[in-house]
């Protein structure tokens, strides 16, 4: 009497059942006959450009629906794995026909024949939900949760950069008396619409942070001359210091200011440059607060 297994071997899994749990993951194959430029799709593909299964997809309209700067990387890796035969895997954003924009990862290899690339065959999946969390947990990691500014590791990373060409940083005046006499919700109140107004008050700015505590700071383009800005400068710090409505109680503070251009500064040393700001900020507040100051020429 012959043995019985221990194990069946399982079923094969009929096509149709395959392409159904690649759509609800999001995800499908493709081909691309390179000599007419004749695209195959399954229907998780279909889906995720936000096209409709009844027609074939025409090769320029899928590209067009490709952000541009996806594009440009899509062509160059594509015409890169034609020439060399190589596998090629990038992210790419799309713009859909309803003006909605989605993300996907696309892998891709060559098919050749007698050592000619004929076509190209590979995978596409939605990562749409894997970047917007990925974008979350940056902007935890970047951003001041009260305001919505970047934090100072964000600053400071974009200072490293050399971008920008003046630096201010601004200080609440009687910040603390706010707090003592009404409590840390008046106080973040006063600190949460201080982060509106200067985005308001600087949308030329490269960067906007709360530094820490009530200490803010921006950096600026290059603008049109020292005094032209230090009179800016001053203006923003008056706008910002406004009074603040919060619970039936109107709650007043001043702002100083300091100022930093980046000739002031040493070069490839930005903490020097911020360095700089803060100084002149002391000084405006040694100087009876409600002002703003320029740091000297180094």
């Amino acid at each position: 009497m012959a043995t019985q297994p221990l194990h069946d071997a399982p079923p094969p899994i009929p096509a149709p059942m395959l392409l159904r749990a690649a759509s609800l993951a999001g995800a499908g194959a493709w081909r691309c006959e390179l000599a007419d430029q004749r695209l195959g799709w399954t229907p998780g593909i279909y889906a995720l450009f936000g096209l409709e299964t009844s027609r074939r997809v025409d090769r320029r309209v899928a590209v067009s629906l490709y952000e541009p700067e996806s594009r440009a990387t899509m062509e160059r890796l594509r015409a890169e794995a034609i020439e060399t035969g190589q596998p090629f895997t990038f992210d790419a954003q799309l713009i859909r026909t309803d003006g909605s924009r989605r993300w996907m990862r696309v892998w891709g290899e060559v098919e050749r024949h007698h050592g000619r690339s004929v076509a190209l065959n590979g995978w596409k999946q939605d990562i749409t939900d894997e970047r917007l969390a990925i974008e979350r947990l940056r902007a935890l990691a970047e951003n001041d949760a009260l305001t919505g500014l970047a934090n100072r590791a964000a600053f400071h990373a974009r200072l490293e950069t050399g971008d920008g060409a003046v630096v201010v940083v601004f200080d609440l005046d009687g910040f603390k008396q706010i707090n003592d006499r009404f409590g840390h919700a008046a106080g973040d109140e006063c600190l949460r619409v201080l982060g509106e107004r200067l985005r308001s008050a600087l949308p030329d700015a490269l960067i906007a942070a709360r530094l820490g505590g009530d200490e803010f700071a921006a950096l600026l383009p290059a603008g049109t001359g020292r005094l032209a800005i230090a009179r800016r400068i001053a203006a923003v710090a008056r706008a910002l210091a406004m009074p603040v409505p919060w619970d039936r109680q109107i709650l007043r503070f001043g702002v100083s200011g300091g100022v930093a251009f980046a000739g002031d500064r040493t070069a490839g040393e930005p903490h020097l440059w911020l360095a700089a700001a803060d100084a002149a900020l002391y000084e405006a507040k040694r100087m009876g607060r409600g002002r703003v100051r320029v740091a000297p020429p180094a």
